[in-house]
């Protein structure tokens, strides 16, 4: 029989492989922060208290942090990227995830996470609002809930799919594959809850709030742009 694998073993792993890796309290507050000075040049209280936003970009950061706050709120796994920006004042995209560590009763405890950088080169597609659209890019449909602060289960309720539909579409594997049809369904749900949705070559890669509703203040996100208030 092999021999089992220990947390502080896969903790170690973790820690070498990621640019950057971090815990934080039941709230979402940083109390370790491994890897995130030698990227960004911030150090200790520069990060709690939300300062390590301050270190993404301007055009990714509110969509970052609602993400944050959304899993935070409901202790749903965190998983989205943005651009950082390193010492040398460059910024690099990452892909930021974390999970919730759950005590003997259940309860949110705290937050245990990582960055990894984003291979390849990301190009700012140059999108029309309100074209019209038969698919839509993970990016985007997993930054709409965020705005919109549904769940999947959410999601495939107002859409009439299943909730393992939604998984499938934001998933970023290649042979991810999504019939048109319910594609068309997600997208008559996201515009009907009021956002406008960006397209490109018949792909959904961005949303945002109806001017009505919100200022034109753009988030970014690679393969799209979002927009909120």
């Amino acid at each position: 029989m092999p021999h089992s694998i220990s947390s502080t073993q896969i903790e170690n792993l973790v820690r070498k492989a990621a640019t950057a890796f971090f815990r934080t309290d039941a709230y979402g507050t940083p109390v370790e922060f491994s890897g995130w000075s030698a990227m960004t040049g911030q150090e200790g209280a520069e990060v709690t208290d939300g300062g390590w936003l301050d270190a993404v970009h301007d055009d990714d950061r509110e969509r970052a942090m609602h993400a944050w706050e959304t899993s935070v709120d409901h202790g749903t796994e965190y998983n989205t990227e943005f651009r950082v920006r390193a010492k040398d004042g460059s910024f690099h995209w990452m892909n930021a995830r974390a999970v919730a560590i759950f005590d003997e009763n259940g309860n949110v405890s705290g937050w245990v996470g990582m960055m990894l950088p984003v291979p390849g080169v990301r190009r700012e597609p140059s999108a029309v609002s309100g074209g019209a659209a038969d698919d839509i890019a993970p990016g985007a449909l997993r930054a709409a809930r965020a705005m919109l602060n549904w769940s999947a289960e959410e999601m495939a309720q107002t859409a009439g799919i299943s909730r393992s539909t939604v998984r499938r579409m934001e998933s970023e594997e290649e042979n991810r594959s999504i019939h048109r049809n319910t594609a068309a369904l997600v997208i008559q749900a996201l515009r009907g809850a009021g956002l406008d949705l960006l397209v490109q070559d018949g792909t959904v890669n961005g949303v945002r709030l109806k001017p009505a509703a919100a200022s034109a203040n753009v988030v970014s996100f690679p393969g799209g742009n979002v927009q909120s208030a």
